[in-house]
């Protein structure tokens, strides 16, 4: 429960879409950060923030509070994992897709 003292803003809120327009299925990201200061005491300020993928009928919604130094370690911890398994990802889905199109006799042209 929030206090009556407390004030928040969201600091950085970024919601996008993850597929291309030719793909009609509603996939999306959404981030948000948000920060809480408590006037009256300092010691309880905080930070709020969560990631949330949806694909379709499914979402996962991973979460990041900060209270402390090793709440922070946590979290950049979490993100840094995440970015390197993603680019990792990446690189092998290229890779494999690449080699799948071209047993058909097709090319892969990335429009970006």
């Amino acid at each position: 429960m929030m206090k009556v003292d407390a004030s928040t803003a969201a600091d950085f809120s970024e919601r996008r879409f993850l597929n291309l327009d030719t793909h009609y299925t509603v996939a999306s990201i959404m981030a948000r950060v948000d920060a809480f200061d408590v006037m009256s005491n300092p010691d309880d300020n905080e930070v709020s923030a969560s990631v949330v993928i949806g694909d379709c009928r499914r979402t996962v919604t991973l979460e990041f509070n900060i209270n402390s130094p090793i709440d922070m370690d946590n979290a950049v911890h979490k993100l840094d994992t995440m970015t390197e398994v993603i680019e990792q990802f990446k690189s092998h889905l290229i890779a494999e897709g690449i080699r799948c199109l071209a047993s058909k006799g097709q090319i892969w042209v990335p429009t970006k």
